[in-house]
């Protein structure tokens, strides 16, 4: 029978951690990504009401507006109440991610990704169905949806969440596709940070 050393059960243990660190990494980013789907499923089968609520009413965003996104399909409500913000790419659904109606008292408000979502894209909504002439970027997607509660839509523009300040690969896509579908590039394009909400 061995029995080893205090010593050599540490060191043991400290190559095995040097391992997952060395090799962690490697595997998770060879690891293929699962197929996206939209969770259908698990949405509510009722009227978004606790979506609506939190948005008009905690975040003061034009009613008309969110019940337009609403009735698009652009903003959803999944079981447990969170918002849902579908990411559309040519008419298909190519991500999503959530935000949480409520947050406890100390407590960040719930944020989600789905993982399986195509990073390269995310929340967006446009005016007009020709040529897109302006690009509005926004950190989040109330703050895409404050901006235009406060000064009104422009024609053939879309407004697009970044989901964070610095996501400048979404930008670049969104360009690039711009440029792809139009053979040029947009009119403007326009970084928008606006103040921080107590309800973030």
């Amino acid at each position: 029978l061995h029995v080893r050393s205090r010593r050599q059960r540490q060191m043991c243990i400290r190559d095995s951690q040097r391992l997952k660190n060395e090799y962690g990494h490697m595997l998770d980013r060879n690891k293929e990504k699962a197929p996206y789907q939209f969770p259908q499923d698990k949405m509510t089968k009722e009227e978004p009401e606790k979506a609506i609520k939190y948005l008009t009413e905690d975040r003061q965003i034009n009613k008309d507006l969110v019940m337009k996104l609403v009735n698009k399909g652009f903003i959803r409500q999944d079981e447990r109440n969170n918002v849902v913000y579908p990411w559309g790419k040519d008419g298909e659904i190519v991500g999503h991610n959530l935000e949480g109606t409520y947050k406890k008292e100390n407590s960040n408000r719930y944020k989600h990704i789905d993982p399986s979502s195509d990073n390269a894209h995310g929340f967006s909504f446009q005016t007009g169905q020709g040529e897109v002439k302006n690009h509005f970027y926004f950190e989040s997607e109330v703050d895409a949806m404050s901006y235009v509660s406060l000064n009104g839509l422009t024609d053939n523009s879309k407004y697009i969440s970044m989901r964070g300040v610095n996501n400048e690969a979404l930008m670049h896509r969104e360009l690039a596709d711009h440029a792809k579908r139009y053979d040029n590039t947009p009119v403007s394009y326009t970084h928008l940070t606006l103040p921080t909400t107590p309800y973030v």
